[in-house]
């Protein structure tokens, strides 16, 4: 099926669907094929592990999505308040050294 999919997308790059204007004409060949291709990612992770096609969806869009999007909304909010503290740190030894850091 992969080989398949690979075929088309060379065959639509060969005749120019793939750039310029021919993408935004011929656009809803190509997310065909995008969406062919995440099918057939979703069955064969569905057949690996021994589950359906929409168990493996549920999964990913409902489980594993979510938490990962909260994790990394937490790892952006840490590297916010940490560059919020450096930047702190620096005015208050600028105020106790200025000499330092004099221009």
């Amino acid at each position: 099926m992969f080989d398949e999919i690979r075929d088309q997308v060379v065959l639509l790059d060969q005749i120019g669907l793939l750039n310029g204007w021919a993408a935004k004409k011929y656009g809803g060949v190509i997310m065909d094929v995008i969406f062919d291709l995440c099918v057939v990612i979703l069955v064969t992770l569905a057949e690996r592990f021994g589950m359906t096609y929409q168990e493996v969806n549920v999964w990913i869009f409902v489980i594993v999505w979510p938490i990962l999007t909260l994790i990394l909304l937490g790892l952006i909010l840490r590297q916010h308040l940490l560059i919020k503290q450096l930047r702190r740190d620096h005015l208050v030894r600028e105020r106790l050294n200025p000499a330092v850091y004099e221009k």
